[in-house]
Formats: C-alpha cells, sequence, structure tokens
C-alpha cells in the first residue's frame, strides 16, 4: 500500500493538484502515521487537505478528510478529528456519497464514545442507522447497530444490547472482515456475559479470540471496544470457569492484543493498562497491578477518556481496599 501510494504521488504531481494527489498524501500520511512515524505522516495529511483545497474541485478535499479525521480519532486529537470529519460529510452531501458520509459519521461516533458524550453518541448512530436503512448499506447497517449496543452497555441495558448485536452478525454475514468481526463479537460476548448467559458469552468470545490472534497489526482504530470487551470476559473465566488455565491464556491473548493496538494508537494506552493491571491484580502482582491504573488513569485523563480515567481510578481503589 505504501509503494503505491508513493507511486501515485510521483505520477499525481507532474499535473495540477488533483484528487488522485491529494488521496495518495493522505493514505500515505495515515499509513505511516498507524506505522509509528507520526510527524511525517501528519504533514503528509496537511498536505492532503492542502492540495484538496488548491485543487478547487470539491471530491478532492473531501476524500482527504475521512482518513485526516480517522487518523485522527487514534491518536486522540478530537478537534482535528471533528473539524475533518464535519467538513467531510458537508462536502459528501452535494456528491450523493453516503457510503464517505456514513464512514465519516462513524468517526464521528467514536469521537463521542471516547470522550464519553452519551447522548451525543447515540445520536450519531441513530442518524447512521436511519441513512443506513434508506441506501442498504448492510455495512453501515451493522455499525449503527453495534454503535447503539455500546450506548446500551454503558447504561447496563444488556439485554438490548444483545438483540442488535445478533442482529448486526446477520448483516455482516459470513464475509465480514476481522476489523468488523473482532468488535461486534468481543461487545456480543460481554452483553451476553451481563445478562447472565454466561456459558454464550464465553462461547462467543472464544470464536472472537481466535480472530484475534491472527492480527499481527492492528490497521483499524474501531477494534478497540472488541479487544478490551475479549479481555474482560477472558479475565472474568479464569477467575471463575472450571477450566481456568485455558481463560488465563486466552487473557494474555487479549491484552497481547491491546498492547500492539496501542503501538499504532494512542487511545489504546488506558485500554491496555486497566486490563493488564486486571490480570496482574488477579496473579497478585498487586504492585504492578496499581502501577498499570496509574498510567492507565494518567493517559487517559491526557487523552481526555473519562471513562476510562475513572474505571481505572475506581480499579486503583479497589486495589487499596
Amino acid at each position: 500500500m505504501m509503494c503505491d501510494a508513493v507511486a501515485a504521488i510521483e505520477q499525481a504531481q507532474t499535473v495540477a493538484p488533483s484528487a488522485d494527489l491529494a488521496g495518495a498524501y493522505a493514505e500515505l500520511g495515515g499509513l505511516l502515521g498507524i506505522a509509528g512515524l507520526r510527524r511525517i505522516g501528519e504533514s503528509l495529511l496537511r498536505r492532503a487537505i492542502e492540495v484538496g483545497e488548491a485543487s478547487g474541485a470539491s471530491p478532492a478535499e473531501a476524500y482527504a478528510h475521512p482518513i485526516n479525521s480517522l487518523y485522527a480519532v487514534g491518536v486522540g486529537n478530537w478537534r482535528i478529528g471533528e473539524r475533518s470529519a464535519e467538513l467531510a460529510q458537508r462536502l459528501f452531501v452535494p456528491l450523493g456519497d453516503w457510503v464517505n458520509w456514513g464512514n465519516a459519521q462513524a468517526v464521528r461516533f467514536w469521537l463521542n464514545h471516547h470522550q464519553a458524550r452519551n447522548e451525543a453518541a447515540e445520536s450519531v448512530a441513530r442518524a447512521l442507522q436511519d441513512r443506513a436503512q434508506k441506501t442498504g448499506n448492510r455495512q453501515h447497517q451493522s455499525w449503527a447497530l453495534r454503535f447503539l449496543a455500546l450506548c446500551d452497555l454503558r447504561r447496563q441495558a444488556a439485554e438490548s444490547a444483545v438483540e442488535r448485536l445478533e442482529i448486526a452478525l446477520e448483516c455482516l454475514g459470513d464475509s465480514a472482515a476481522r476489523n468488523d468481526q473482532i468488535p461486534t463479537l468481543g461487545a456480543l460476548a460481554l452483553a451476553r456475559l451481563h445478562m447472565g448467559r454466561v456459558g454464550a458469552g464465553r462461547a462467543t468470545a472464544r470464536r472472537g479470540l481466535e480472530l484475534v490472534s491472527g492480527v499481527k497489526l492492528p490497521l483499524i482504530h474501531s477494534t478497540l471496544e472488541g479487544y478490551a470487551a475479549l479481555a474482560e470476559v477472558a479475565l472474568g473465566g479464569w477467575g471463575e470457569a472450571l477450566d481456568a488455565p485455558y481463560w488465563r491464556r486466552e487473557a494474555r491473548r487479549a491484552i497481547r492484543g491491546l498492547r500492539r493496538y496501542r503501538y499504532a494508537f494512542p487511545i489504546g494506552e488506558p485500554y491496555y493498562h486497566l486490563w493488564r493491571g486486571r490480570y496482574l491484580a488477579l496473579s497478585g502482582r498487586r504492585w504492578l497491578a496499581a502501577r498499570c491504573f496509574r498510567c492507565g488513569r494518567d493517559a487517559a485523563m491526557r487523552l481526555g477518556m473519562v471513562n476510562y480515567e475513572s474505571r481505572c481510578a475506581q480499579a486503583l481503589a479497589e486495589l487499596s481496599l
């Protein structure tokens, strides 16, 4: 992908600013940012927007903003992410491009969700659902259902979450990519567990954890809640189930997934430290667990992720009892 993006830039630079050049800069910038070369990546993303604006054509500017907003959410730059997502949607409407409008709407959901703006997140998810039903976009229908289920879980409405997530899996079908299956299965496993359907929840978690083992480096930030949910279910299994050794191994697998995730996306930092801390506490290593909870709390505070700041602080307080 990087080689193709560089080749596209070389070719497109020979002519006037265009959608192709803006898109190539955006793709390469996003990839380099995820690979850890954030300064270079962010510079290319800014260049993509400049080229799009200089071209004087709406499509050129529109297609640079979704990648910029997607990247910004992964690093916790909420202001830039929100601005780019809203600009993209404003440009996509007259173009009649409802697919990319829906992609930007998904970014807006995560912007609100990670900052614990729960009512706004639910409103965005419902708008995505309404649009997806009109266009017949099954992937967007699935996303909207998963987003609404995450809202349900935050207000402890597990039964409603299970219902939505089961429909979401049907929308995805058998050909769904890991990036869609992992977060859906993870949330469904956790929701079933919260309903008291322990066996069904753990069986669903097994399916999700098998998929996690095949991911070397997460490339999409929307899988984060899936990794965290799978870690939570696995840790519960280790503490309670007859096959505790299996769940201990699977908890390690889920936490390794979160560790890989945070290398690409800083918003994974509070999640990783919370669930690694929970693992260490169950292992009897309370001092190390406390250090993890503090690191997670501080990272969440830096990023403005108030939900995980509270969860890490609560875990630290429980450890002190």
